[in-house]
């Protein structure tokens, strides 16, 4: 069999279209084939007349092995992280606050726990009605 090829088109990864408007914007978004990392963003002014202040938003997100996680990011820095394995999950905010999770489902019954930094711990379960409600513990 002969190789195959493929042609990627690069022009669509970066926009430019924003950049004649009074709030100049240049957004890129980029996945890799794997998907082991997707980032998503913009450059931007709010308003180019009334100030040269550059702002960026975005998102770098991605799944390496049963690990996904999502973080979020500003031009002040990082600002959230979020990393999910099956049931389990942490969040980290940009003060270095966390939360570790556990969700499941057994029955029809939704159950968890969640620890914080802080060090509370609780515990969760509820069932949700057949024609609506949810019933809860927590």
């Amino acid at each position: 069999n002969p190789p195959n090829f493929f042609v990627e088109d690069k022009t669509s990864i970066v926009d430019t279209s924003g950049l004649t408007s009074r709030s100049p914007k240049i957004g890129f978004n980029y996945t890799d084939p794997k998907n082991y990392a997707s980032l998503k963003g913009s450059v931007y002014n709010k308003n180019i007349l009334d100030n040269d202040d550059i702002n960026v938003d975005g998102t770098l997100s991605g799944e390496i092995g049963p690990v996904s996680y999502n973080t979020n990011f500003t031009d002040q820095g990082i600002t959230n992280t979020n990393l999910t394995a099956g049931n389990f999950n942490a969040d980290i905010d940009a003060n270095k606050n966390y939360s570790l999770g556990y969700a499941n489902n057994y029955n029809g019954i939704d159950y968890g726990a969640k620890y914080d930094n802080n060090g509370n711990l609780m515990f969760s379960a509820g069932v949700n009605f057949k024609n609506g409600g949810l019933a809860g513990l927590l």
